[in-house]
């Protein structure tokens, strides 16, 4: 009987997932062997048939592709597969802007220092929730740190002299809960969400992942350097970090009736 829990503790122990990634992986692990005694190429390249048959979407046939490249690794199977080829895409227009950063880092602040500590963090590292939660105090007032994220590769991340003086005299990683366990990713999510819709922000443009579209627009707009962007992001693509040069409505209608004067 194929075990999905030691599957879940081998994922675990090797890679760095967020909890919507573990979940998907191991949706995937009970629908396959539901379907299949045996991860095959051939039963792989079948199941993923099956599913646009389906009709599901692109980005999900891919996720469950993957899922079944980790699952084939896990068996130690060497598997032979396609993966389909979708399209980067990013709502620009759902991305926070430098005024609703301001209004939710000046109510926080009153509110809550910490999360608005947390917050700018965020959005002046364009970290992952993954990586955020193994930074320290220490980290941000030596000003760099290294850290392994997704794909198992390490990055350096850079801290800006201003997040320093919150930092000072303190110890430890800087997502620790009351408890002093650390924070989990729908914790942070839920009172960063409560607070923008308080101070008055769509609720649809604040959650910690926007923080890193933030950064690359915003570092975008103030150096118009893809390639360093890319490195910072911890893209091994150029492609993945050419998303961000797309504009928003706003913007776009501000550049059109700039340029548009015959």
């Amino acid at each position: 009987m194929n075990d999905v829990n030691a599957f879940k503790s081998w994922l675990l122990k090797n890679y760095d997932y967020s909890e919507n990634t573990l979940q998907s992986y191991l949706f995937t692990f009970k629908d396959f062997f539901r379907r299949y005694n045996e991860i095959t190429s051939e039963n792989a390249r079948n199941y993923i048939q099956l599913l646009e048959k389906e009709n599901r979407k692109p980005k999900t046939i891919c996720l469950r592709t993957t899922a079944l490249e980790k699952l084939a690794k896990y068996k130690d199977v060497k598997l032979i597969i396609k993966r389909p080829k979708i399209p980067n895409t990013l709502n620009i227009d759902n991305i926070p802007n430098e005024n609703d950063y301001k209004i939710l880092t000046e109510y926080l602040n009153k509110q809550n220092p910490k999360f608005s500590f947390i917050v700018k963090v965020l959005a002046t590292t364009g970290c992952r929730v993954s990586e955020l939660l193994k930074i320290t105090y220490e980290d941000i007032v030596r000003g760099f740190c290294e850290i392994k994220g997704k794909g198992e590769k390490y990055r350096r991340f850079f801290f800006a002299d201003s997040l320093k003086p919150y930092a000072f005299g303190k110890s430890g990683t800087i997502c620790l809960n009351r408890l002093g366990k650390t924070m989990t990713t729908r914790g942070l999510a839920s009172v960063i969400k409560d607070a923008a819709v308080k101070a008055g922000i769509k609720k649809e443009k604040i959650h910690p992942h926007a923080f890193r579209h933030f950064f690359a627009k915003m570092f975008l707009s103030k150096t118009n350097d893809i390639i360093t962007l890319a490195d910072l992001l911890g893209h091994g693509k150029i492609e993945t970090t050419r998303i961000y040069l797309r504009k928003s409505y706003d913007e776009q209608k501000r550049e059109f009736d700039n340029a548009v004067t015959w």
